[in-house]
């Protein structure tokens, strides 16, 4: 059974506010973990893919869960999404809690040495920049991208870099982002 999360219900809230849990057929989830939105939105009749880069999270079974990079969403699907959703993914915090999982101590310890808060920095800076260019590629024309942080934690973006990435700020909050191609 597939934990159930509170940020869940923000998104489907956010969708009825732009009203489109209706006209919405095909969501990408970024960073889906182990898919348990996935199934949430699959469960409401929606054509429900996730992205995992952490792919032994993944069950094999279930070819709509795809273990691939961020930076790989222009190439690696064909179709194209109506919504991308990215949640606990567009922080400096999230990056730095995924290192500190996937790591092992020795690589962790020399990272810890070199200045961790700036490999964060930039590799929080990289990863945004490649899901705005990801939703830029694969979004259908008026799709959206939602991204939610929890945990007091903040988005790492600007409106610059949503402006370059040719997509439009309906919402740009520290914790909630909603953009529009």
């Amino acid at each position: 059974m597939v934990k159930h999360m509170p940020h869940y219900d923000r998104i489907f809230e956010i969708m009825a506010e732009l009203g489109i849990e209706k006209s919405v057929r095909k969501i990408l989830d970024i960073g889906c973990s182990k898919g348990g939105f996935v199934e949430e939105l699959r469960a409401r009749g929606y054509d429900a893919h996730g992205l995992e880069a952490a792919g032994r999270h993944l069950d094999p079974a279930k070819d709509y869960l795809h273990n691939k990079y961020i930076w790989e969403i222009p190439t690696y699907f064909t179709d194209n999404f109506d919504l991308m959703v990215a949640s606990r993914v567009m922080s400096k915090e999230s990056v730095e809690a995924l290192f500190r999982f996937e790591m092992d101590k020795e690589k962790l310890g020399l990272m810890e040495s070199l200045g961790i808060e700036t490999f964060v920095e930039s590799t929080t800076r990289t990863n945004n920049q490649n899901i705005l260019e990801g939703a830029n590629a694969r979004l259908n024309l008026g799709g959206y991208l939602i991204a939610i942080e929890t945990d007091n934690d903040a988005i790492y973006i600007t409106p610059t870099q949503v402006q370059e990435a040719g997509l439009q700020v309906v919402r740009l909050q520290p914790q909630e982002m909603v953009l529009r191609k």
